[in-house]
């Protein structure tokens, strides 16, 4: 049984950054543009981890997509994201705006794709990983791994990313282990997403 467990977590973990060097590698040979990236990716990312949890069988509920405890998992996560955010915003010198285009169409596509995103990156993350190292050893084996998994996971955009994905995956996983849901994370993973990505400048 604990093998099956050990395969299951590495399996879906290679899943995963698979899909993503996949990505980058298709990018640095001109197959793909960084535009049809940007969200291509993160629906693949997405659609494998549904497809993922039909195949081996495993409920919603188990991997935190459930109705009990989401309020606080949403609340918890906001204040994270509005502190995050502010810090960003102090750090960096930058204003809320937007610059030039429909902004109509940057609302929908972006609300959309930050959605995708946090959806993709909360189910495989704080969901499944999260959910074989628990079976595997304990909740805060699972918090520890799959925060440091999230963080490294961010390589591709340097070490800066690396550094802000450790401590989002470190504050995301907490409220995930206390809460034991991600709906929350993933409402408010995409707020910041959504601001950080197209309301920044």
């Amino acid at each position: 049984m604990k093998r099956k467990i050990i395969s299951n977590t590495i399996i879906s973990i290679l899943i995963l950054e698979s899909i993503i060097v996949l990505f980058i590698l298709l990018h640095r040979f001109g197959k793909i543009s960084l535009d049809k990236v940007s969200y291509l990716l993160p629906l693949t990312i997405t659609i494998s981890g549904i497809v993922y949890l039909k195949l081996k069988k495993i409920s919603l509920s188990s991997v935190g997509v459930t109705g009990k405890g989401w309020i606080k998992s949403l609340v918890y996560s906001l204040v994270l994201v509005i502190i995050f955010l502010l810090y960003t915003i102090s750090r960096n010198n930058l204003k809320l705006g937007f610059e030039g285009g429909n902004l109509a169409k940057l609302i929908i596509f972006g609300v959309f794709l930050s959605l995708v995103i946090a959806l993709g990156e909360e189910l495989w993350m704080r969901g499944i990983i999260f959910y074989y190292l628990e079976k595997l050893k304990s909740e805060e084996f699972a918090f520890v791994i799959s925060s440091l998994i999230f963080g490294l996971s961010h390589f591709r955009h340097g070490l800066d990313s690396i550094i802000s994905g450790l401590i989002i995956g470190f504050s995301f996983g907490f409220v995930r282990l206390k809460t034991k849901n991600i709906l929350g994370l993933i409402f408010s993973h995409a707020i910041y997403v959504f601001v950080y990505s197209y309301l920044l400048i």
